[in-house]
Parts: C-alpha cells; structure tokens; sequence
C-alpha cells in the first residue's frame, strides 16, 4: 500500500499524477473490479483514495471511473459492521467514517443509501429515500462474487473469490450476519504436481429465489467445476464441486468460521455449528444420512475445517455440502434419475431430496454430470445443467434456479 499512499499524495500536491494513473490501471479494470487486489486491502485503498477524490477537480474520467468501481466493490464486500469479507469481523469507527465520506463523494447515490442504513449519521435520521443497488453482484470475467439478498444488518451473503491461480477458493457464508465458514476451499488427495490453471466463470445468475455463481478450471489431468448457491431467504447454502478425471477417492475442505464450535449429530450424518444463540448444520448430501459405515465416503470436521471424502468408480463425480442456519432438514436420500426409461449411472446425473418432515415442503437437487439431456427425477422432466426445485406436499417441483 506505500506506493498507492504516495501516489495519491503526488496527486494531492499535484506534483506527479502519473503514479496514481499507473496504479489504477494495473490493480483495477477499466470499471474498477479489482483484477488481484486482496479484499483486505480494499479498505485502506478507500483510506488514501478519498483525499484524491476530495481533490478530484481535474481527475480524469477513467481514473474517477476506475475509483467508483472499487467504492462499488467495497459497498458490496462489507458486512454490516463495516468489516471486509475474509478479513477480521469487529465494527471499526474510522471505517465507517471513511465509508460515509465514501458515500457522500460517489457519484451513485444508490450506494450512499447502503451505506446511510447501515450506519446512519444521527440517531432518529430520515431513512434514505432512495432504492438501494441490487445486492447480489460478480465480475464478468473472474471468479469474483457476492451472493446476497438484501442489505438488511442481519443478513445473508456467500462470498467468493478465485482470483489467484490454483485450487484454492476463498469463501464465507454467513447467515443472520453471523459467519458459519470462512477461509480456503480446496481438493482432497491431488498428485498431480502441475500448478492448476487459472479458474473462469462460467455462469452467473441473480433472482428473486436464489442467487448462483459457477466456475472452472484444470487441476493436471483433471476438470474441477465448482458451484456456489444462496437460496434467498431460505436460510440454505450449496457449495458442490465435479470432478471429471478418473479417481477412486476424492473430496474437498473448506475452512469453518472463528468462533464456531462443531460437534457431530449422533442420529445424522452432520456437523452442527454452533454460536452463541444461533445454530447451523453442514449436510453432506451425496451420503447417506443415517451414520452407519459406508464405503461410499465419510464427512468429518479436522483442524477447524469441514472435510468431505467420497468414492466413485466413474469419471466424473459430485460432492455438494449443504449448510443450514435455520430451521434444519430432518432426512436427506439420493433420488434415481433416468433418461429414456432407464436408470443413470451415478457419473452421468445425480439426485437428491432433502426434507423437514410429513406434510411439509422439501428441496429437489439435480445435477447433471454428462450431456444434459431429457431426464427425469422425482417425478419431475428437465433439462437443465443444474436444478434446485421446491417439492411441495402436493408432489410438484417448482424450479428456484436452473442452470442450463
């Protein structure tokens, strides 16, 4: 950050604009999404780029739109206690005073809204008139995203991030503005000594019902496909992950948020979350639900991360982990899917229900492995990639997010 500091002061003195430019152009993109810079760093960048913006008579207009893009991000990024996703949590006054001055110079009185509600300058203010930005937001062309549904203090979001070149995601879920997992989600088991290619998005979709980010990259001889899903207030999370490489076992961890305290349920095949006053439960949904012995994986917490192993005999493989911070499933099972009357391998479509009792709505979870085609599952024909679906009581499924 020394050199974004000097830079800005040469600005302010006007003795030397250039370094500032340079800056800009290598850390952000021509709309401000920050192409490598850490989400902790966002925030001191905000600390020495409003003084140039207190200054910006005579800024040019790429570099004014290059700083708006990264106050968007910003917005975008903080939890309601002013704190950056994947940093350290805890509410900071000279944040909140940077943010509102932030605000006060956007050119977007959108995200000075955010900022007015969540830290309001006066007690008993006059809430802003103005419609907020929509909470959910992605780069187009990195694997970058935070899924949300509102900007409401005690919220929901999942943050991504696969900037960096290799098999590491960066990702936080949080649920009632409390985090359940936090740190990096990375593959189990790798030989392979090849560093993995760069991650791409490959699709991205925002909704009244749920929000969905996917990417891909290589990993050696192997395809690594990751899914990320917030089904808007539901209280449910998906991270899933498909491998298509030959492997007979294989799996992945992903880090657990400070502050929780895991411990397994003895009548389910899950790991309960809890923090104080609040509880969330990590379901491994590929597997069975009732702990006894399987050959088919295990799902355990080791060192404060939650750790997913699965076999398979085919090519290609799903492992989806559900997290839940509200009302719990009780049950869970791997449904049979078929295409032309006939059942699919495990490695071409996968299946599952979840449920939370007799007469009470449940959750369709489908994934196509191979070629999507015509299948059929619980009942329900599609074609997509990628469903998630309300079963209701009644036997129907209504699609929440499709991927196609």
């Amino acid at each position: 950050m020394a050199n974004l500091k000097d830079s800005c002061a040469a600005w302010e003195d006007r003795a030397d604009p250039v370094p500032l430019a340079v800056w800009l152009t290598r850390e952000l993109d021509h709309d401000g999404s920050p192409k490598r810079l850490a989400t902790e760093e966002w925030g001191r960048c905000l600390d020495c780029l409003h003084r140039v913006m207190n200054a910006r008579q005579g800024l040019p207009s790429d570099m004014l739109t290059r700083i708006g893009g990264l106050f968007e991000w910003l917005v975008h990024a903080t939890r309601p206690d002013a704190s950056i996703v994947f940093g350290l949590r805890g509410r900071d006054p000279d944040r909140i005073a940077h943010l509102r001055e932030g605000a006060s110079l956007s050119s977007d009185p959108a995200l000075a809204s955010v900022v007015e509600r969540w830290f309001p300058a006066a007690r008993g203010g006059r809430p802003s008139l103005i419609s907020p930005p929509l909470p959910a937001y992605s780069d187009e062309d990195r694997v970058l995203a935070i899924l949300r549904p509102d900007w409401t203090t005690e919220g929901d979001w999942v943050a991504v991030d696969h900037r960096a070149r290799g098999d590491a995601s960066r990702v936080e879920i949080a649920g009632g503005g409390r985090p359940w997992l936090m740190g990096s989600w990375t593959s189990l088991d790798r030989t392979d000594p090849t560093v993995p290619g760069p991650a791409r998005p490959t699709s991205w979709s925002t909704g009244p019902y749920a929000d969905a980010l996917e990417w891909t990259y290589r990993a050696g001889p192997t395809r690594i496909t990751r899914t990320v899903v917030l089904l808007r207030y539901r209280q449910i999370a998906l991270l899933a992950q498909q491998e298509d490489g030959s492997a007979v076992s294989t799996g992945f961890r992903v880090g657990l948020a400070e502050g929780t305290t895991p411990s397994p349920l003895s009548d389910l095949r899950a790991w309960s979350l809890a923090r104080s006053r609040s509880t969330a439960r990590l379901i491994p949904l590929a597997l069975p639900a009732l702990p006894y012995l399987t050959e088919r994986g295990s799902f355990t917490v080791e060192a404060d991360e939650a750790v997913l192993r699965q076999t398979s005999e085919g090519r290609r493989r799903w492992l989806p982990l559900v997290v839940s911070w509200g009302k719990s499933p009780i049950q869970w099972r791997v449904l049979t899917v078929t295409e032309n009357s006939k059942i699919c391998p495990s490695d071409i479509a996968f299946g599952a229900r979840l449920s939370w009792g007799t007469g009470q709505d449940g959750l369709l979870i489908y994934r196509s492995l191979g070629r999507p085609a015509l299948r059929v599952v619980l009942g329900h024909q599609t074609r997509a990639r990628f469903l998630i679906g309300r079963f209701t009581p009644d036997g129907i499924v209504v699609p929440l997010v499709s991927l196609d």
